[in-house]
């Protein structure tokens, strides 16, 4: 990045690491020798999270003794960052039953699970 003219002074701004990330205070000094002039600002280094191009299904109702196969919808990230697909779920049952693979999650219900579940 150059600034607009040869005539102008830029502050370049360049987080590429995740350790880069938070609120960063910054002060520009401008003096002329006889008086100064100070300009305090933040500078907030943040990341997008990655999203799925279309909404994902809200529910999903697998009948006893059979399988369920939910292909995800497509996924990014706005910057580059590889992706995890991972379950996140408050009853550990789920994952005896429900696996992921690379783009899409696999439900196998056996008569042992009897439950409603929420992922």
């Amino acid at each position: 990045m150059t600034c607009p003219s040869s005539t102008e002074k830029c502050i370049r701004f360049a987080p590429i690491a995740f350790t880069d990330l938070g609120t960063y205070p910054l002060s520009i000094k401008l003096d002329d020798t006889n008086l100064n002039t100070v300009y305090s600002f933040n500078v907030e280094v943040y990341n997008e999270p990655p999203t799925f191009s279309t909404d994902p299904v809200s529910s999903v109702i697998v009948k006893l003794n059979s399988n369920y196969l939910y292909v995800l919808p497509p996924y990014s990230d706005p910057q580059g960052n590889p992706i995890t697909v991972s379950i996140n779920t408050l009853d550990p049952l789920i994952s005896t039953f429900v696996t992921v693979a690379t783009d899409q999650l696999s439900i196998n219900i056996n008569p042992v699970d009897f439950n409603l579940y929420n992922l």
